[in-house]
């Protein structure tokens, strides 16, 4: 997998949801968020 087009942003909450500082429905809380942003930003 290439980390090219992931944003930086998810690459921190992936990091905090592996140090166990966020729960898994807060990394795909803030997962989906940016997503939304990021597809609206783009869209």
């Amino acid at each position: 997998m290439t980390t090219k087009r992931i944003h930086p942003a998810a690459l921190m909450h992936a990091e905090e949801y592996r140090e166990g500082k966020i729960s898994r429905r807060e990394f795909l809380t803030r997962a989906t968020a940016l997503g939304v942003a990021t597809s609206a930003a783009y869209g």
